[in-house]
């Protein structure tokens, strides 16, 4: 749900929005699981990503989760100008094998667009 209130502000509102946890996840007692995704996530990620999070003293598995997917945005223009760009020109093959690889490709990227397309409400 943060997310999707995330993708929807202004550039300004983004730099400064900040995940807080429902009430339901404040009343659940996790800490040992809590450490051991925290440990796990950092060391899954780019050092780079690793000192801000540091820095920033977000070392919650919710937070790691929200600073990673904000600059990555999971559907995001980039993705979308891959998707899109993998869609409008697979390329040729040179052997039916490749073909038909390409081909399973070019289905997972249509899977892909239609589950970032926004849904008719």
């Amino acid at each position: 749900m943060w997310y999707k209130d995330y993708v929807k502000l202004r550039p300004l509102q983004k730099a400064t929005f900040s995940i807080q946890p429902s009430e339901e996840l404040k009343k659940l007692k996790r800490t040992r699981v809590d450490c051991r995704a925290t440990s796990m996530l950092m060391a899954a990620i780019p050092s780079g990503a690793k000192e801000e999070l540091i820095s920033t003293k977000s070392l919650s598995p919710m937070k790691i989760v929200s600073k990673l997917m904000t600059p990555y945005q999971p559907g995001g223009t980039q993705e979308k100008t891959v998707i899109l760009r993998q869609l409008e020109d697979p390329g040729e093959q040179p052997n039916p094998g490749a073909a038909a690889g390409k081909l399973r490709r070019w289905i997972r990227w249509r899977r892909r667009a239609e589950d970032i397309s926004p849904k008719p409400a």
